[in-house]
């Protein structure tokens, strides 16, 4: 075998093709990260959207209300009713993210959604 073989001082050996593929994307387009809590299908609060290394003109307001729409909508089909159906339902989120931002960027940035889900607030007792 011949060939340049590319060492990361960071890890044991030889850094992975994979590897230097999703380097050069994040390096060309950067990264999205949205941090979401929904309790079964609705958005608790707004999300937090971060961007690093995406360059763009769109306002991050407008980023913001992007991805709660996006997840609303993801949410409102189906309710969530166990970790797997959270999964499911996360996964598909994710999917729904991408196109929305890969439409709105023209672009195609890393998106990562993490994903809090808690349980649905009770209604207060009322005392007699």
């Amino acid at each position: 075998p011949s060939g340049i073989e590319l060492m990361d001082a960071a890890r044991t050996g030889v850094v992975q093709a994979q590897t230097l593929r999703d380097r050069q994307h994040l390096a060309e387009e950067g990264l999205i990260t949205i941090a979401a809590t929904v309790d079964g299908q609705r958005l608790v609060a707004q999300p937090e959207v971060h961007l690093r290394g995406v360059v763009t003109s769109v306002s991050k307001e407008r980023m913001v209300n992007l991805a709660a729409k996006t997840i609303k909508s993801t949410f409102s089909s189906e309710k969530v009713t166990d970790e797997d159906s959270l999964a499911k339902l996360q996964s598909r989120a994710e999917m729904d993210l991408r196109r929305a931002f890969r439409r709105e960027l023209r672009s195609n940035p890393f998106l990562v959604l993490l994903l809090q889900s808690v349980e649905p607030a009770k209604p207060a007792a009322v005392a007699s």
